[in-house]
């Protein structure tokens, strides 16, 4: 568990704020991440190789992205998450493509690509380039791939989790199931 300079914000939008025009609604979002990401933004290391990845939601689940800078050591240390809740998917391209855009060393993305997720992760692919946007279909060979992987990871501290009880919950909810680990739906 890592103490390092995280921070996890929440963007949270009531029902109406899909009734408002467009260009109404990109100059919000706009607003807000530069009142919420300037400063932190600029604590970033500009030497570092940057990486997230992206969970897209909606209404019922959160859209979360999760920040990383690959330290000196090769370790892999937490920067930032963001948990969106209720913002239209137009707006979640918008707060995406704002933060990859000021990202130092964009290095690789990670994308949930099923659904909904599908249509982010391509666009993103393409602004960005395929080679660094991967977009990833959760599935239990995708778990049994990459959660050793993962695991050990964790074990060796080459990925390092922040002192955040929210997160730690979420690592608790993996489970065997047919001996393959995986969250729970």
């Amino acid at each position: 568990v890592s103490q390092s300079r995280y921070s996890r914000l929440r963007l949270k939008l009531t029902d109406g704020f899909l009734e408002r025009p467009q260009t109404q609604r990109e100059r919000e979002i706009d607003e807000w991440l530069y009142q919420n990401f300037r400063t932190l933004l600029s604590h970033l290391n500009p030497n570092l190789r940057t990486f997230f990845g992206w969970d897209l939601g909606r209404v019922s689940d959160l859209s979360y992205l999760f920040v990383t800078q690959e330290q000196p050591n090769l370790s892999k240390l937490p920067v930032f998450a963001l948990e969106l809740q209720n913002i239209p998917f137009k707006q979640q391209e918008q707060i995406l493509f704002w933060l990859c855009d000021r990202l130092p060393r964009l290095s690789y993305g990670a994308m949930d690509s099923r659904g909904n997720g599908a249509y982010l992760a391509e666009v993103t692919a393409e602004r960005y380039g395929r080679h660094r946007i991967e977009g990833v279909a959760l599935s239990n060979p995708f778990y049994a791939e990459h959660f050793p992987k993962y695991r050990a990871a964790l074990e060796d501290e080459r990925f390092l989790l922040p002192a955040d009880a929210d997160l730690m919950a979420d690592h608790r909810q993996v489970h065997l199931d047919k001996g393959i680990p995986k969250v729970a739906d």
